[in-house]
């Protein structure tokens, strides 16, 4: 009986340090669940954030910025995140608006004996007439054109 007894005691003691060890495992398994969860959260917002980080920063350096500035001979660095900024800045720099085209932009200024024409293509906004965001490889220069036509002056009077 006593043999009985000690191998059934022994058995019971055996099953408890055998799930003592299972639940010390649990706990790891929880907290290691728990730490994937958070981490999984982390990175996601992380992505999301270095994402709108980076398109800021592609938008603000948008390669639009210098080709603008140098087909309308603007001196000074330009900036624009929209429509409605781009008209404001030609504007301030004496271009006036032709309202003949829909889905582009052109902008003619007349001064010094020249006619200088800027034309930016409408697909470097989106619907919310917003920038696009580009990286400079994929920039083409076709996107935006200047033509400039010498005015003839009226002062050449043969008399």
């Amino acid at each position: 009986m006593i043999d009985f007894l000690r191998l059934q005691w022994s058995g019971l003691f055996q099953r408890f340090l055998q799930e003592e060890a299972r639940r010390e495992d649990y706990k790891i398994s929880a907290n290691l669940r728990a730490t994937a969860e958070m981490l999984a959260k982390i990175v996601e917002h992380v992505t999301t954030e270095r994402d709108e980080t980076v398109k800021t920063l592609l938008v603000h350096n948008h390669p639009v910025f210098f080709q603008l500035a140098d087909a309308a001979q603007i001196p000074i660095r330009v900036q624009f995140l929209d429509k409605d900024e781009l008209e404001r800045l030609m504007t301030a720099f004496g271009f006036s608006e032709d309202l003949t085209f829909d889905d582009d932009f052109v902008y003619t200024k007349i001064a010094s004996n020249e006619k200088r024409e800027v034309t930016i293509l409408g697909e470097i906004f989106d619907k919310e007439s917003r920038l696009k965001a580009v990286e400079p490889g994929d920039w083409e220069k076709t996107f935006v054109n200047v033509t400039v036509e010498a005015i003839p002056d009226d002062d050449d009077i043969p008399f």
